[in-house]
């Protein structure tokens, strides 16, 4: 692990937690001991998949309780924005007095959102899908929000050119040419207008179920997770895209890590077409992406700055200041090559 000295000054350096889930054992008993205790007539359990910087239950079939320790907790104010934006596609966050067994967790309570995580479906996602995120997207466009950069307490926002000359830096070789491009488009990059994005776009935090109009196609019923979501410019959320034009295979999903220890990631021989599909509504939705090349232009490197960003960084327990490295964090690497570069059959992400 690099030393704070060896970091560029700009990436402010964030609390380090050990490899594994971020809550104790025991912590986590406590919490099922609290919930039991607070909710003595609920059933009870615990969500599957769990999240690395979470602990979720179920309460009956209508609630969940979260906890979260205060180095990873929810800001009330973006989630409540992403509501005013998104609407049900967002759950309602009650914050809870933590008690004095739990000081240094937060609590908090929230609808339980229909149907099953992405990561549970384990086949390719229909054209109705992609038709839900392009309109998703679309939500965080039409939405009143900043048209300059956030302020410095958001950190990525706050620091994307030492994280992109990091990465140009640090990269394996075969990746730099992207992100030197990148970094030299990122002042256009950057006039894009900036919307409110999730921080961390990938299966277990994406809800879908049938449609309930009969036709049994698959639709967006949910998305969770808002503690990372920020205001970036538009199209680095992008990057969330690419997880419904494929899946996580093997590895080990255990601590609630993302991407699993040991797993590759594999493209739907679908992809190609459900790319379009996506690209083709999002464009009729905003149709400046369809009038104006070079907005559009600015928008796909910024869907690759995303790609950068999100794979690009070892997670290390939430610190996002590493630069991954073959041998230590193949899973990202392999990710890279899959969507940078079209390693793997893969469409490449960047030209």
């Amino acid at each position: 692990m690099e030393s704070p000295s060896t970091m560029p000054a700009e990436i402010p350096p964030t609390p380090n937690i050990p490899n594994g889930h971020c809550l104790s054992p025991t912590t986590r008993a406590r919490c099922l001991v609290y919930a039991r205790r607070m909710y003595p007539h609920e059933d009870i359990h615990e969500v599957s998949p769990q999240g690395f910087c979470s602990y979720t239950l179920r309460l009956g079939q209508h609630s969940i309780l979260q906890f979260r320790p205060e180095s990873h907790p929810i800001d009330l104010d973006i989630a409540a924005f992403a509501r005013h934006i998104f609407g049900d596609l967002v759950p309602s966050i009650q914050l809870l007095p933590a008690p004095s067994p739990l000081p240094l967790l937060h609590i908090y309570l929230m609808p339980r959102l229909p149907g099953l995580s992405l990561a549970q479906t384990h086949q390719p996602p229909s054209p109705s899908l992609l038709l839900s995120l392009a309109r998703f997207f679309a939500l965080a466009w039409s939405s009143p929000s900043p048209r300059s950069p956030p302020p410095p307490n958001r950190r990525i926002g706050s620091s994307l050119r030492p994280r992109l000359s990091q990465l140009h830096a640090l990269l394996p070789p075969r990746f730099r040419p992207v992100a030197a491009r990148t970094l030299a488009s990122l002042a256009d990059i950057e006039a894009l207008p900036w919307v409110l994005t999730h921080g961390d776009l990938i299966p277990s935090n994406i809800m879908v179920t049938s449609s309930g109009n009969g036709d049994g196609a698959p639709r967006l019923t949910g998305i969770l997770d808002w503690a990372e979501a920020e205001y970036l410019p538009l199209g680095v959320g992008l990057y969330g895209v690419e997880e419904f034009l494929g899946e996580s295979r093997g590895g080990d999903g255990g601590g609630g890590k993302y991407p699993p220890a040991g797993s590759t990631f594999g493209y739907f021989g679908c992809a190609a077409a459900l790319r379009a599909v996506f690209w083709a509504e999002l464009e009729a939705a905003v149709p400046l992406l369809a009038a104006d090349g070079g907005f559009r232009e600015s928008v796909e490197r910024a869907r690759v700055l995303g790609l950068l960003l999100w794979h690009g960084f070892a997670f290390d327990g939430g610190r996002l200041d590493r630069v991954v490295c073959e041998g230590r964090d193949d899973e990202e690497i392999q990710r890279l090559d899959v969507m940078l570069l079209g390693g793997g059959g893969g469409v490449p992400a960047a030209s």
